[in-house]
């Protein structure tokens, strides 16, 4: 017995459940919609259950006066933002717009060195502060871990 379950086949199940096998209530381009709408929202919540299973990788080569990096074009939802640090990962906070006026580093790692980088989500962008609140002063490497988008449904044998 497969666990494979195509459009097809929900559909059919869909049809079933709800009286509508011989009804033209709904046409078929609606029952696709609908279909991908729920199965979105199970996306959504797996995703927040199960993040570690959704995370995908995306590295960002940081240049000094740069603060702007193009999301991936599968991207859903960010899971945590990562700076590569003295050979490790090291977390980076979200900074928000009541950030813009005070700047002070988040955290000041063993090493007695302070990591002076935020980041924020804006219009499709990976955005970076650095030290003075502008774009980062020096190069690096950033990790950006992320939900892939939902991928609907569209051929009856997907």
């Amino acid at each position: 017995m497969s666990n494979t379950v195509t459009l097809a086949d929900l559909i059919g199940r869909l049809e079933l459940k709800a009286g509508l096998r011989d009804s033209d209530f709904l046409t078929p381009a609606e029952k696709i919609d609908l279909l991908n709408d729920s199965l979105f929202r199970v996306h959504d919540m797996l995703v927040g259950a199960h993040q570690g299973y959704y995370e995908s990788k995306e590295t960002y080569a940081v240049v000094s006066g740069t603060a702007d990096y193009p999301l991936p074009g599968n991207f859903y939802r960010p899971l945590k933002v990562k700076a590569l640090y003295q050979e490790r990962e090291v977390k980076l906070d979200e900074y928000t717009l009541e950030d813009d006026g005070a700047w002070e580093p988040r955290y000041t790692l063993p090493t007695t060195d302070t990591v002076t980088l935020l980041y924020r989500l804006v219009a499709r962008k990976l955005r970076l502060r650095g030290p003075d609140g502008r774009a980062p002063t020096s190069d690096g490497t950033v990790y950006l871990y992320y939900a892939r988008q939902f991928e609907r449904l569209v051929n009856l044998t997907d």
